[in-house]
């Protein structure tokens, strides 16, 4: 049992810092004045004397993205590889932890299937096959009530 709390309490743990790390930006930095509007310099200013607890909120930029890689099928048809895909991506953050984005992708999907499907005779609809025919026994059944059920 103190076990599972333990790894409950860790995937917890994992789960806080994934989220905490991921909107970093190792280009921002909190001193530089030219990123923060001019009705946000006051702010700005109290902060860098340590007058105030929070920096000012940076402007607002826009992030553009292209990107380029392999393009997979994941299926029941063996995909080939090296087949290219591409896209882009637009963001506009609305704060520090808010943003909209949005993303197109493109890719050209090959595969082979070179193992032959069968499963289809069996079907009704495809062969008209109904398969076994079942007959009732003419003969009733018997209860014992010594054996199990």
């Amino acid at each position: 049992m103190a076990s599972k709390k333990y790894t409950l309490l860790i995937g917890l743990l994992c789960l806080m810092f994934s989220g905490t790390f991921s909107q970093t930006n190792s280009s921002y930095d909190m001193r530089d004045s030219s990123l923060i509007p001019a009705k946000r310099l006051p702010q700005h200013n109290e902060f860098q004397q340590n007058a105030y607890p929070f920096p000012a909120q940076p402007r607002s930029q826009w992030e553009l993205g292209v990107k380029a890689g392999l393009f997979d099928v994941i299926g029941d048809v063996r995909s080939r590889i090296f087949t290219p895909g591409l896209g882009i991506h637009v963001r506009k953050p609305f704060g520090y932890v808010f943003s909209l984005r949005g993303e197109y992708n493109m890719g050209w999907a090959k595969g082979l299937n070179f193992s032959p499907s069968t499963g289809y005779r069996r079907n009704p609809a495809w062969s008209g096959w109904n398969g076994p025919q079942y007959s009732p026994s003419t003969q009733p059944i018997e209860f014992h009530p010594s054996l199990p059920l």
